[in-house]
Formats: structure tokens, sequence, C-alpha cells
């Protein structure tokens, strides 16, 4: 079984996908990853904003972060 993480900004909401004025990129994204799921990939998506631990325990992103950060 393929899976699929995705790290993501901090999101008004899981997919950034609410308000008025939806980013088309998003969008985009959210469809293409519907499709993946729908293939049978499993995907993981976490934003900072709903699931800041996940940033934490993944070293690779953890380290990521840090570095751009400074």
């Amino acid at each position: 079984m393929k899976k699929m993480c995705i790290y993501e900004p901090a999101l008004c909401c899981e997919t950034g996908l609410c308000g008025v004025n939806v980013d088309p990129e998003l969008l985009r994204i959210s469809t293409a990853l519907n499709t993946l799921k729908n293939e049978g990939v499993v995907i993981e998506r976490y934003n900072l904003n709903n699931a800041p631990m996940e940033f934490v325990k993944s070293s690779i992103v953890n380290q990521y972060v840090n570095e751009k950060r400074r």
C-alpha cells in the first residue's frame, strides 16, 4: 500500500477550503489527493494549526521547519 504524508502551513481548517475566498491551488491539491485516495493511496495530511505535534514527531519535518525559521 502506498502512503503519502503532507505537512502544510497553518490553515483555517484541515483542507483550507473554507471561507469565502478559497485558494484555487488548495482546491486543485484537494482534488488531486481525492483522486489518489480513490486509487488506493493512503494520504495523511497535517496542518500546523490542527496537528502541530505531527511536525514535532517527524524529525525530518522538524529539522526543515527549524532551518527555515532562522
